[in-house]
């Protein structure tokens, strides 16, 4: 998630000085060195009504994105890429990740990338696998985004706080608009974030009961199979690294949780693609110091943030920034390739969105 960042409105004021200081560090940086080796972050590769994180690429731009790379720079494995910048090389080097192993990286990404020989790296959240189970936040998106209509308040108890919202200034039979559903989307997506899976499967059920949809699951929103993730594996284009059992916000967990979640996971990933997984990814980007040291203690070569920068930014290899693609046209893809993409990850969406 931008999958699930946390909202960066949210940050304090130190926080937000010291995010565009480092996206200005980056800006400067790719300016002044624009074929630096760089990790690109994907999500999905889907058609979607409603993407409030803007995870998904469409298959005709994701198409562009790979042509133009193809063209333009070498796409190589990941670990071909940190082996080189390591080395103080890789200049003009690329490596295409997916967080979360939607099933539409199997059904559509793959395709696109054996068409133009690019290998790439999925990163599998391994209790998913499989399942038939959208992911929460997909969930909250359709309970939140698809009714023609939401009532004018709300009241939700979530964990240990009673969540109020209201539809402020609207009549009772008005409709909520786009701004005011994205302001409830975000949140009630932030108080979700923390809950174990069991209290958020209660918090959802309740929320779709409320917005008046079926509780149930869109099964375009679901995992790719371990079947698939193996198939995939064994095609040779495509490497496995993990990305937790279930995908929490590690630091609201404790040692203990968070150490299960990140061995285990390696292990479960290495079941499915029959090799050694070396490879993580933090869920929604979110990690502390005690993440860092158990990624190290699991035996993980690189672990990868969502931070935004090229290889030229990376202190630990532990904590490997990226950059995050959306759902750019080939024009404002190219223009962003030729900077680095410092400009859509360093200037607001409200900016950025001139390039196109």
């Amino acid at each position: 998630m931008r999958h699930a960042f946390p909202d960066p409105r949210l940050a304090s004021d130190e926080e937000g000085t010291m995010k565009w200081r480092n996206r200005l560090e980056t800006l400067a940086r790719s300016v002044l060195s624009p074929r630096e080796p760089i990790v690109l972050m994907y999500h999905r590769v889907a058609n979607l009504r409603n993407d409030p994180w803007e995870l998904a690429v469409t298959p005709e731009n994701f198409r562009e994105h790979v042509r133009i790379l193809s063209e333009t720079r070498r796409v190589v494995p990941l670990r071909t890429l940190l082996e080189e910048a390591r080395q103080g090389r890789g200049t003009g080097m690329v490596a295409i990740t997916f967080d979360d192993g939607y099933v539409d990286v199997f059904e559509n990404a793959l395709p696109i990338l054996a068409e133009f020989q690019c290998p790439a790296t999925t990163f599998l959240v391994a209790d998913a696998l499989g399942r038939n189970r959208e992911f929460w936040w997909d969930k909250l998106t359709r309970i939140v985004f698809d009714p023609p209509e939401l009532p004018p308040a709300l009241m939700l108890d979530i964990g240990d706080e009673r969540f109020l919202w209201r539809n402020a200034g609207a009549a009772a039979s008005a409709n909520i608009d786009e701004r005011g559903r994205k302001a409830l989307y975000y949140a009630l997506w932030r108080r979700l974030l923390v809950l174990d899976e069991i209290r958020r499967d209660e918090c959802l059920g309740r929320l779709a009961e409320w917005a008046d949809i079926a509780d149930g699951d869109d099964r375009s929103n679901r995992a790719m199979s371990a079947e698939q993730a193996a198939r995939m594996a064994a095609g040779g284009l495509m490497e496995i690294g993990a990305h937790t059992m279930s995908h929490p916000s590690l630091p609201a967990l404790g040692p203990d949780g968070q150490r299960a979640e990140i061995l285990r996971c390696r292990k479960a990933c290495e079941e499915v693609c029959g090799r050694p997984v070396d490879m993580f990814a933090y869920p929604f980007g979110n990690f502390d110091g005690t993440s860092v040291a158990l990624a190290r203690e699991a035996g993980y070569a690189a672990a990868f943030t969502t931070r935004a920068g090229t290889l030229s930014l990376m202190k630990d290899p532990l904590e490997i920034p990226r950059a995050n693609i959306g759902n750019f046209s080939g024009k404002r893809f190219r223009r962003a390739l030729a900077m680095n993409f410092a400009i859509p990850n360093a200037l607001p969406l409200s900016l950025s969105a001139r390039l196109n």
